[in-house]
């Protein structure tokens, strides 16, 4: 039988949590608050049938920005709930014609509800239900204003709503956790277009090591894969989207009630890894300050 101490457990669980997700409450939090900066930049683009990479051609290119805030409580022992505001910002180039613009992004509301624990059991891992709604606060490309080159474009257009499972277990310092996200996206009218995107699915899989000073490390990587979308109540063939990404990210505690987060992102520009959808790498910068 592998014996893992009580305390690492509970270390892994709270710190090793934060690099996966920086928004999620640690065992020890009633509350936090932070803000979320993302730059990326576009590295090419994945065909939709044949999903062969090619990357960006000459006189093109696209930077994409984001500011996050974001909020989290906790309801009660085993239940929290958390609340993200961004707002969104592109540079696109495209031969002559360039844009930049922005503006508030789709406001999320999640939850999050713990049956059980990470490290409570040595044979049962944590899980733990999700479910969330992202409201259309911001500008979807059909918009009259989204401008040509769709740089004020900064949200979907589509009220959506979200469903999770997550499971994760501790070893000693070590936390790792496996994610299914289902989303579902409510049909909407644009010019005159009734538009209606398809269900998407998204697996993430994590592992995370923490120091002996809270800091911790952590790698995953998740797959994205979406339907085609409905336009007019007709399908549009061969438009499926799919994607996967690669993330290292690491957090470090300044104080007790404060800590930073970094993290390097990558869609891997090579073909067969996704489809319908643009490649892009860039970087997180994350503050949180939390109550205990």
């Amino acid at each position: 039988m592998v014996t893992m101490p009580r305390v690492a457990r509970a270390q892994a669980c709270c710190a090793g949590s934060g690099a996966l997700t920086p928004g999620r409450l640690a065992l020890h939090e009633d509350a936090l608050v932070g803000m979320q900066l993302h730059a990326s930049a576009v590295l090419g683009e994945y065909d939709d049938s044949t999903r062969r990479y090619a990357g960006q051609p000459a006189g093109q290119s696209e930077y994409d920005f984001e500011e996050d805030l974001f909020a989290a409580v906790r309801l009660f022992k085993r239940a929290q709930v958390a609340l993200l505001l961004p707002y969104v910002e592109t540079r696109r180039q495209e031969n002559n014609a360039q844009g930049f613009g922005g503006g508030i992004g789709d406001m999320n509301l999640s939850a999050r509800y713990d049956f059980i624990r990470a490290g409570e059991s040595r044979y049962v891992p944590g899980i733990a239900a999700l479910a969330g709604i992202t409201a259309p606060t911001g500008r979807s490309p059909s918009s009259p204003n989204a401008f040509a080159l769709d740089v004020f474009a900064t949200g979907t257009g589509a009220w959506q709503g979200n469903f999770g499972l997550a499971l994760e277990q501790a070893f000693g310092h070590w936390l790792v956790n496996a994610t299914e996200i289902f989303a579902w996206r409510a049909p909407f009218s644009a010019r005159g277009v009734d538009e209606a995107l398809a269900p998407q699915w998204t697996t993430l899989l994590g592992a995370g090591y923490v120091f002996s000073n809270d800091a911790a490390l952590a790698l995953y990587g998740s797959y994205t894969l979406e339907g085609s979308p409905t336009i007019n109540g007709a399908s549009l063939p061969s438009s499926s989207r799919s994607v996967a990404l690669v993330e290292l990210s690491g957090v470090y505690p300044i104080l007790e009630r404060l800590r930073l987060q970094a993290s390097l992102f990558l869609n891997p520009p090579l073909s067969g890894f996704g489809a319908g959808q643009t490649a892009t790498t860039g970087v997180t910068f994350t503050v949180i300050w939390s109550w205990i």
